[in-house]
């Protein structure tokens, strides 16, 4: 039986399951988590090449759902929560490309767009598996940090 990793807070009692979220989701609070200042929807939109009307509705389901906080037209931030699982995103999104360019060869810009388009797919059983294979190994091929994370499938809570 799969086990379901829920984020909770207690500015929101309610559990968010990484499953629950779409792919797009998952991009955003990826990027969010590492663009790491304030940023508009509009800015964001460019960022991420999505129509704006779809990002709206998007950033309403991720502050619906307690992981941002955005009013339209002001800047765009996570929550505690937020945060939380952003950090396990991006643990996904720089494993993957540690796995890109050590194994397979590729540029470390090469690897990020891959992982990029990939990252939002992989479960932590296979995060896992990567992690296996490649070691624990702290930096990403561009040098940023590899946010820690105890086991992909533990649940996380406050």
């Amino acid at each position: 039986m799969r086990t379901k990793k829920a984020v909770t807070s207690r500015e929101n009692e309610r559990s968010i399951y990484i499953d629950s979220l779409n792919s797009s989701e998952k991009i955003i609070l990826d990027f969010l988590f590492r663009w790491d200042r304030p940023i508009r929807a509009g800015d964001l939109s460019a960022e991420l090449n999505i129509k704006h009307t779809t990002l709206n509705s998007q950033l309403q389901a991720l502050e619906n759902k307690g992981l941002i906080k955005w009013r339209r037209y002001r800047t765009i931030s996570l929550t505690d929560t937020g945060i939380k699982l952003a950090k396990h995103l991006v643990r996904h999104h720089r494993i993957l490309e540690l796995l890109f360019n050590n194994l397979l060869g590729m540029t470390p810009e090469q690897a990020h767009r891959e992982s990029v388009r990939l990252f939002p797919f992989c479960s932590c059983v296979l995060i896992n598996k990567v992690t296996k294979v490649i070691g624990n190994v702290h930096l990403c091929p561009c040098g940023y940090p590899i946010p820690e994370s105890a086991d992909c499938e533990m649940k996380l809570t406050n």
